[in-house]
């Protein structure tokens, strides 16, 4: 049907058509201005919801993230290059976390040249294209026909597991840098140019740069098998292989020391945060399922309909099955396995070839059944929970990057298995789609019944089975587009392909090839688009009147929120919470926190949740971090003779009289020698306590010691200078020994300067920070200075200046010698 590859004349169509398709996607943000962040969520939560329309429910609830810690987390970077800073310390949320700079040069320019939201649609329009582009050139780089590659490409863009995690920008910009990969180190294979190597090694670095852990993991450990295994086979099936010399040795350890070099920032940050004393415990094998999540066996029936258990998206209902209903973290994005549905007929046209093909089925077939098995809690994954650090820390569910990986591999090889295959390979494709088609219409009949929908409803708790029968009843009616969509597109899908198949050595089969694609396209762009919220930006955190108010207070200050508030969301306006929404965070004040809330008589939980939440005011503790706002919705108030009244609209604010500045000067304190004592003053300490003693953890220099504390006689002044993320300039003027108070957390990365001379920075009130203060006027400096997260970050840099002037040397010298091989032939 189709002429092979020859040059990059047929390769520039259907990179047209890939690019065409991103356009397609990015409409509303390119004729539309819309930006693909889900800003209608914020419309859900106080503030802004006072001025939402009566019972508003945001596009997609679930894509939160995107809105409230990546945006706030780029903004504040942002702030920081603009003020001629590096951001390590995250200061707008649970009182300081230690975070690192990105050590992606693309994310890094895009958000410092366009805003958060403009940058953000670039890099997903960007990396989108990338996937679609390196997935084609890698597999027409292993020999399929130009539509086969092109079919792959588009499912690798748009599969299901890419679009729903797509706003969160991490997987999407995963997924050219795995393609690329793969493609360079074909290249490498045939060519050992050192050229390839070094891109190879930058593309691989691009991705795990990002700083997304785990499914950076993953890709490293899958990119890896596929180079093992590559290299082995050509070595064992192709007697005119050159194995690796000296010359490809030395390229390859080069191009390995380069990407562990360009790497630094994200290992050294990730040691860093493995060794901080994270709220999150690692669980054992036994228990990771239970406490994470993972993916039922009922759920492989959302390969034929996406939408089968409910979706976040479009105002429909959502019950994701539970195992043991003891998984709290499942939910649609995480269990998506949804590729569409020409995918689904191409993969089992592989069946039939699994053991007699070339090396990429089998490889590509059982890395996808292996990762699946993963996903569902296969004994499989032990050895990654086991050996791998991070791994045992949350779901084993996002392996599932590497599933939608391969089954994008597997749909390009059907497609290119469908075009060469005899005529007798025909009587077995026809039996495998049928099969598939009958599948389809079975599982729809069995959910009409009572049997069937409480068998896809089993998660859901219901008190009278009659009460909801009409609510499923609905939901899998024929009618209803969670049924009628995906099983008019399996019975289009199945005849597009069945005439593909019977005619395609007539020109007649190129135009159902044609429609093949269409189909396809449209399957999974509509998925995307109608899962994902292209939101208006002028929802781009709006201020309210209750924002202006908070925002005339210049003194630095701490909020807490009762609630129906987003978590994060008021840190674009540079309003620091004493809660927050943090992957990781410092467990010392996850205690601290429990304590505030709790009291000493409930124990300590084995580990917290990555989202906090206030119960209760009162606690002395509060008042000792600088909580000074309390921000409530209109239906609650506060009976305590301890706040005020100060904002009552959109929502109330009550002013804590009792709060502390945020540096603040006392001149006693009390030792304790370990974490539970110093746990256990705090507990008994009231606010007049916290107001005359400093609860201290290490031992005074001796000179201090011998000191002797006066009377008070004149009130100690704090001022502070300037205060910044990482660094906080404060003076301050008394007659006495004392200590000077920040109630910053303590980490052992802050330094402190008194009048230029180096002072210790001592663990304070169990969280904080303290440094001595002997009478006088001083001016004390506190730096936050991480060092191995500096030392990462400044060998990344370099890796990437170093990679980047190798690469175009190496293409310089290669373009070089192709022109004169050329010549020479010529010449010949």
């Amino acid at each position: 049907m189709e002429v092979r590859n020859s040059g990059w004349r047929i390769k520039i169509l259907p990179i047209c058509f890939i690019f065409i398709l991103t356009i397609i996607f990015f409409h509303p943000v390119i004729f539309q201005g819309k930006t693909f962040y889900a800003f209608d969520t914020l419309l859900q939560y106080l503030p802004w919801s006072s001025d939402a329309p009566p019972d508003f429910r945001a596009n997609n609830t679930l894509i939160t993230d995107p809105v409230n810690v990546f945006y706030p987390y780029y903004n504040l970077i942002k702030k920081c290059i603009r003020s001629g800073t590096l951001c390590f310390w995250k200061d707008y949320i649970l009182c300081g976390i230690p975070t690192s700079p990105t050590g992606n040069p693309i994310i890094f320019f895009f958000y410092l040249l366009f805003s958060e939201s403009s940058a953000h649609d670039l890099l997903l329009w960007l990396h989108l294209f990338g996937a679609g582009l390196f997935m084609f050139l890698y597999l027409t780089e292993t020999g399929l026909r130009t539509c086969s590659a092109l079919m792959g490409a588009i499912v690798w863009m748009f599969n299901g597991y890419v679009m729903v995690w797509f706003e969160f920008q991490n997987i999407i910009i995963l997924a050219p840098s795995l393609a690329a990969s793969l493609y360079y180190f074909e290249r490498w294979l045939k060519t050992r140019a050192i050229l390839y190597c070094l891109c190879v090694s930058c593309a691989l670095a691009l991705s795990i740069s990002v700083g997304c852990a785990q499914p950076n993991i993953y890709q490293f450990i899958f990119a890896c098998s596929y180079f093992i295994f590559r290299y082995v086979w050509m070595r064992r099936n192709h007697a005119d292989f050159r194995k690796a010399g000296r010359h490809e040795l030395i390229s390859l350890g080069l191009a390995i020391f380069m990407g562990i070099l360009i790497c630094s920032n994200f290992l050294f940050a990730n040691i860093s945060t493995l060794h901080e004393g994270s709220h999150r415990q690692g669980f054992s094998f036994e228990e990771l399922y239970k406490h994470t999540g993972k993916l039922p066996p009922k759920y492989l029936t959302t390969l034929i309909y996406p939408d089968f258990f409910g979706s976040p998206a479009g105002n429909r209902i959502s019950f994701p099955p539970k195992i043991r209903g003891a998984q709290p973290y499942n939910n649609y994005n995480e269990l998506c396995i949804y590729f569409g549905i020409i995918p689904l007929f191409l993969i089992l046209t592989c069946l039939p070839c699994l053991l007699k093909r070339k090396e990429y089925i089998p490889f590509y077939f059982f890395t996808a059944l292996i990762t699946l098995t993963m996903a569902m809690g296969s004994i499989l994954y032990y050895p990654l929970a086991k050996f791998i650090p991070g791994l045992n820390l949350s779901a084993p569910l996002r392996i599932l990057y590497i599933f939608a990986c391969c089954v994008s591999v597997l749909s390009a090889l059907g497609a290119d298995i469908l075009l060469s295959e005899g005529d007798k390979e025909k009587r077995s494709f026809i039996v495998l789609w049928t099969l598939l088609l009958g599948t389809a219409v079975v599982l729809y009949l069995f959910v009409r019944t009572d049997t069937g929908m409480k068998w896809a409803a089993a998660s859901v708790n219901w008190s009278d089975w009659h009460q909801v029968r009409g609510i499923f009843q609905n939901h899998f009616s024929f009618s209803s587009p969670i049924i009628s969509k995906p099983l008019g597109l399996v019975f289009i899908s199945y005849l597009c392909l069945m005439s593909v198949l019977l005619y395609r050595k007539k020109q007649s089969g190129n135009i159902f090839l044609f429609l093949t694609f269409l189909i396809l396209s449209y399957d999974l762009i509509s998925f995307g688009l109608t899962y994902n919220t292209a939101s208006h930006r002028n929802l781009e955190f709006p201020r309210t009147e209750a924002i202006r108010f908070l925002k005339q207070d210049k003194s630095p200050y701490r909020i807490i929120t009762y609630g129906n508030f987003m978590h994060n969301s008021l840190a674009p306006f540079g309003i620091q919470d004493a809660g927050g929404y943090s992957s990781f965070y410092l467990r010392r004040y996850g205690e601290f926190l429990h304590l505030s809330q709790h009291g000493h008589n409930i124990p300590l939980p084995d580990k917290f949740s990555r989202w906090t939440y206030f119960n209760t005011f009162g606690s002395p503790l509060l008042d000792l971090i600088n909580v000074k706002y309390l921000l409530l919705p209109p239906s609650m108030s506060v009976n305590s003779p301890k706040v005020e009244l100060v904002y009552e609209n959109e929502i109330k604010i009550y002013e804590n009289k009792d709060a502390f500045p945020r540096a603040f000067f006392v001149s006693e304190y009390q030792f304790c020698n370990d974490r539970e004592s110093a746990y256990e003053m705090m507990a008994s300490y009231s606010l007049e306590d916290f107001n005359k003693k400093v609860i201290l953890e290490s031992l005074l220099p001796e000179d201090f010691q011998k000191n002797s504390i006066s009377e008070n006689k004149t009130e100690p002044r704090v001022s502070l200078i300037s205060y910044h993320p990482g660094k906080i300039e404060i003076s301050i003027s008394t007659d006495q020994n004392g200590f000077l108070v920040l109630s910053d957390n303590y980490h052992p990365s802050w330094t402190a300067e008194t009048d230029g001379m180096k002072t210790e920075v001592l663990r304070a009130n169990y969280i904080m920070q303290a440094v001595p203060v002997s009478p006088g006027n001083h001016k004390i400096v506190f730096k936050f200075y991480p060092k191995l997260r500096v030392t990462g970050l400044f060998m990344t840099a370099a890796g990437w200046l170093v990679l980047v002037v190798l690469i175009a040397f190496s293409f310089v010298s290669r373009s070089k010698q192709l022109v004169l091989t050329r010549s020479h032939n010529t010449a010949i």
